[in-house]
């Protein structure tokens, strides 16, 4: 009985080996446009994330040269990810990854949105599924929130930074970009409390998060001049 579970299980594996070197295949050459993924990596979702994110440095090293068809079997991977229930913060970290990558993917890029409204509802709904399951890692947020900002997504940049701030509001993410959107209020009051926010996210380790480049230190007094 032993040996034949044991053959039953090498059975499994094999078949399930087999799936995952077919769709990586598929997604290396391009050879077909949408692959459906073995239904096991269902339940692996670890695996699942691995073959994303494979996928997706492979794809973002062709730029504007990758296939059209090899960018369609990418994006049904995503989809079919995005489909599963959020369970697994390694999978939502993963899909996080792929629509901030997608979002800065080259000009000409099959990867690109056409629709800035669709990619920044999709943004924000991955950042929302990985807060949902691991809401200490307030440090994925730097990229979003700074394409909200230099996008006009003004609401969405103020529903995500007041979420964040009911996680940690003292964060130096959430100080950062919080002292940011300050700035832009016409009181005087409120744009001395946005510096203030600003300096303060700095000290507290905002380099750790995200760069800080040095002409905008420099403005912010929070290095010696020149």
């Amino acid at each position: 009985l032993l040996g034949l579970l044991l053959l039953t299980a090498a059975a499994l594996l094999w078949r399930q080996a087999a799936a995952e070197s077919r769709l990586a295949a598929c997604l290396t050459s391009g050879s077909c446009p949408a692959p459906r993924p073995p239904s096991a990596l269902d339940d692996d979702r670890r695996g699942l994330a691995s073959l994303l994110e494979t996928a997706l440095q492979q794809d973002l090293a062709q730029g504007p040269r990758l296939a059209a068809a090899r960018a369609g079997a990418f994006l049904a991977l995503q989809r079919r990810a995005e489909a599963l229930p959020p369970t697994a913060p390694v999978l939502s970290m993963a899909l996080l990854n792929a629509t901030a990558a997608e979002a800065f993917a080259p000009a000409g890029s099959p990867l690109a949105w056409s629709d800035p409204d669709q990619l920044a509802a999709a943004w924000d709904k991955d950042a929302r599924r990985l807060l949902a399951q691991a809401p200490r890692r307030l440090d994925v947020l730097p990229p979003y929130l700074d394409w909200c900002l230099t996008h006009g997504r003004t609401a969405r940049l103020a529903a995500m930074l007041a979420l964040a701030g009911q996680i940690d509001p003292d964060h130096p993410v959430v100080l950062w970009f919080t002292g940011i959107q300050d700035l832009q209020s016409p009181s005087a009051p409120l744009q001395a409390r946005g510096l203030a926010l600003m300096r303060r996210a700095y000290t507290a380790g905002l380099e750790r998060f995200m760069p800080v480049s040095p002409a905008l230190k420099r403005q912010l007094k929070l290095v010696p001049p020149l």
